[in-house]
């Protein structure tokens, strides 16, 4: 008996032992245990320590860069000045948006990617779904914070008849935006200074798609009317529009009145009739609002919308890249063979990418 109790029966398989001692089943066992609220409260938790860690060294100094720029920028174009009125908003709201894509891309940029491509790898793509979602909540006590303080220190100095309820509402989504797009950037350039680069881009573009200089109605009415897919995509655009909207029929102001609109030609060479403001007309869509130089934007629903889009695109790329690193780089896709893998990419790929174009145009559908 002592004999046979000495006696171990052989192992069926030693791959078998390994996958089942591994990090894998591990990480699988745990996937099983834990529903879904818990991972994302976990990673928001996780997040949030995080940031209390960095709120001095990294979210309190992207807001000073930034009110220090908007001082400087209030002194060299006064708000007060008519002609200055346009211009210093979007230059603003330009400089804002570099400010947060530093404080932005640090969720999923640099080593943050390569962390959720190992976590793919020893784990499942849900894990790296949810991993996102509570990361993205986490950020938004960072989006408020930084949104309070540039919305105090900017007020007094813009003069405006809106309501600091408006900036305020005005500057959150806008932020809210930028954060999705930069969310989009850092996971579709995962390179060290690529992603920033790219964000310090399509700023100065946005800028200069905001339907200033050219005049929005002129930009619209390129290739067939599909110009306006540039300024759909603007987030200064939308954020300067809706600011302007907020300030010229807000509590006291001179706009509204007749015998005031007929000496304000310069709103209608900025491509901001004053005509259809109160009340506002929601008869007609952005677009077709736009092209008639009437720019105004009533409320911030479609800035919500916009970045919530940039999410789903950054949600796409994560996932992509994160099973193709897990299946050693190659997006399987339930492909038998390489080639298939990459037609069924590229394939996603335009998927996706139309999807977008279709959800950008309808935005410019909405009143």
């Amino acid at each position: 008996a002592a004999a046979g109790g000495q006696e171990q029966e052989p192992e069926t398989s030693e791959g078998k032992k390994k996958e089942e001692d591994g990090l894998a089943a591990e990480a699988r066992a745990r996937n099983e245990d834990v529903y879904w609220g818990q991972q994302v409260w976990v990673q928001v938790a996780r997040q949030l320590l995080i940031l209390s860690r960095e709120v001095y060294s990294n979210v309190a100094f992207n807001v000073f860069i930034t009110v220090v720029i908007m001082h400087f920028i209030n002194k060299a174009l006064p708000s007060g000045s008519l002609v200055h009125m346009f211009l210093p908003t979007s230059v603003i709201f330009m400089t804002t948006s570099f400010a947060q894509s530093v404080a932005a891309q640090r969720l999923f940029g640099g080593d943050a990617v390569h962390v959720a491509w190992r976590e793919a790898s020893v784990s499942s793509l849900n894990q790296v779904l949810l991993t996102f979602i509570g990361k993205d909540i986490a950020s938004l006590p960072e989006i408020v914070l930084s949104t309070a303080v540039v919305s105090l220190f900017y007020y007094p100095l813009s003069g405006a008849f809106a309501s600091l309820a408006d900036l305020y509402q005005v500057s959150f989504s806008f932020v809210y935006c930028c954060w999705g797009l930069n969310h989009f950037l850092a996971t579709v350039c995962p390179g060290n200074g690529v992603a920033p680069l790219c964000a310090i881009v399509l700023g100065f573009i946005s800028f200069l798609f905001s339907g200033l200089r050219p005049e929005g109605s002129v930009v619209c009415k390129l290739f067939n009317g599909y110009g306006s897919f540039v300024l759909l995509l603007s987030p200064v655009r939308w954020a300067m529009a809706s600011w302007l909207f907020s300030h010229v029929t807000g509590a006291g102001t001179p706009y509204l009145n007749p015998a005031f609109q007929s000496h304000m030609g310069i709103f209608t060479e900025r491509g901001f009739k004053l005509a259809g403001v109160d009340p506002p007309d929601v008869a007609s869509g952005v677009v077709e609002r736009w092209s008639d130089k009437r720019g105004w934007v009533f409320h911030d629903g479609q800035l919500f919308l916009l970045g919530f889009l940039f999410r789903c695109l950054a949600i796409v790329a994560l996932l992509c890249s994160s099973s193709a690193k897990a299946s050693g780089g190659e997006l399987s896709l339930g492909a038998t063979s390489i080639t298939t893998s990459r037609l069924l990419r590229d394939c996603l790929v335009v998927f996706v990418f139309f999807v977008f174009v279709l959800n950008v145009f309808l935005l410019g559908q909405m009143y």
